[in-house]
């Protein structure tokens, strides 16, 4: 009888048979994405401020982004819990 060794079963089975043994579930590594990411246009306008503001808010404000060669994009939760960190108490 011939045999083929199949890493996939763990051993040896008989020439002609199928494996049964399915694999065990992968945990997915993937990190929870945004719906949609905004550009610059897009976050100037929703803050009602220029594209310079937005590039120097990034720069020195720390304004969190995600950059890929050129393109640069907001997260538009992590932008919400920057803004929140913003917020200043008025002085009376």
């Amino acid at each position: 009888m011939l045999v083929r060794i199949s890493s996939f079963c763990g051993g040896i089975m008989p020439r002609g048979t199928t494996a049964t043994k399915k694999p065990a579930k992968v945990q997915e590594l993937r990190p929870e994405l945004p719906e949609k990411l905004l550009d610059v246009d897009q976050l100037a306008e929703r803050f009602g401020i220029g594209r310079t503001k937005v590039f120097e808010l990034k720069a020195k404000g720390g304004l969190p982004y995600i950059q890929w060669g050129q393109v640069v994009r907001f997260d538009p939760g992590d932008v919400a819990a920057w803004l929140q960190g913003q917020k200043q108490q008025s002085r009376a």
